[in-house]
């Protein structure tokens, strides 16, 4: 199983299927596809297949970082962040969670430089997942969305 294929199902476990929750910030979705981020697409149409192609072209293939990260579930955990909260927080997570593993001097802007990746590299696996997992909870918790907060903190720690 490539590591795309590992990203997208724990990504697809999490976003589940068609929603059309007026509280949600992502609007009707299907399968995490949001109506808000592709308005010319019937999202309670919108097939499994179509939204696996979709993750690929638009969030996996344009970032390599994905497939550099040579920790498998750091690099699985920021594609499932990045899907739910954009690419550039879960980017500037990442870089926060660097600095508390591995004393890294990150700036927190959200970009996967070559600093970002030596950073991800020298840090231990396991405990820069840990630590990415509670910035993550952390910032869900911020948003300060009870109807959403649960979910998103299991998201984070899953």
């Amino acid at each position: 199983m490539s590591r795309f294929e590992e990203a997208i199902e724990i990504v697809l476990r999490h976003e589940g299927g068609y929603v059309h929750d007026s509280d949600d910030p992502g609007g009707e979705t299907n399968f995490g596809i949001s109506k808000r981020s592709y308005p010319h697409l019937d999202i309670a149409k919108l097939t499994l297949e179509d939204a696996i192609k979709l993750y690929r072209r638009d969030w996996w293939d344009p970032y390599p970082f994905y497939e550099v990260i040579p920790h498998p579930d750091v690099a699985i955990k920021l594609f499932d962040l990045a899907v739910n909260m954009g690419t550039v927080q879960a980017v500037k997570l990442l870089q926060r969670a660097t600095r508390a593993t591995c004393g890294a001097t990150l700036v927190e802007d959200g970009r996967f430089g070559p600093k970002t990746l030596e950073a991800v590299t020298w840090s231990h696996g396991h405990c820069l997942l840990a630590v990415f997992k509670a910035e993550a909870a952390n910032f869900y918790r911020n948003l300060h969305r009870p109807k959403f907060e649960a979910s998103w903190i299991n998201r984070a720690y899953f």
